[in-house]
């Protein structure tokens, strides 16, 4: 479950039921300014193109997540199957791609205006090997002002190490909310290497 009211009865009732809180996740926002910074980037419009990236989609998501837990396991078709998802008619899905040598570094968009008065982009999977990570938010930086969009959002574990880059880039805290767990199987889970992906709680 996701809580913010740290203090209250409502949050002492999930701790007394044994859920504990296994991260913090905070809320990222930038403006977007005209300049544009010309990078070189990839752009997956369609479903039809997450499904013929989608082995190296994979290859990038596992690469760069296989030391984490806590998501939901990714097979070649998770982002061509996004078109079945409950809120398809309310973002328009983009994979932004930049390529370094041979890694394929990308990044799931979703443009919407839920809960918003103007369109936005929201950041749902950023995937990146090393040396990358400025490049690939300079592309979304770079699309965003194609397309007109005023803003970019990214949810994250605090702990994520992105967020340096991110604050960096002018983006900046909007919100803290926590994970809470409460294991109900017989395993011993490990939550210590937990990561956030925005696309499992759309």
């Amino acid at each position: 479950v996701m809580r913010h009211d740290e203090g209250t009865k409502a949050y002492s009732w999930y701790l007394k039921n044994k859920f504990i809180r296994i991260s913090k996740i905070i809320s990222l926002e930038k403006k977007i300014k005209t300049k544009d910074n010309k990078i070189s980037y990839k752009v997956l419009h369609n479903y039809l193109k997450f499904k013929t990236f989608g082995n190296k989609l994979l290859k990038s998501f596992n690469d760069n997540n296989s030391k984490y837990d806590g998501y939901k396991k990714r097979h070649k078709n998770f982002w061509y199957n996004l078109k079945y998802h409950y809120y398809a008619n309310s973002y328009k899905f983009i994979i932004i791609v930049f390529h370094d040598g041979p890694n394929f570094n990308y990044a799931l968009i979703g443009k919407t205006k839920m809960r918003d008065t103007q369109y936005r982009l929201d950041i749902l999977e950023f995937v990146n090997y090393d040396n990358s990570r400025i490049h690939l938010l300079d592309a979304i930086d770079s699309y965003a002002i194609k397309i007109n969009c005023k803003k970019i959002r990214f949810q994250t574990t605090n702990n994520n190490v992105d967020k340096k880059t991110f604050l960096k880039n002018n983006f900046y805290i909007r919100w803290e909310t926590n994970t809470l767990v409460n294991n109900i199987s017989n395993k011993k889970l490990n939550f210590l290497n937990y990561k956030f992906f925005q696309t499992e709680y759309i």
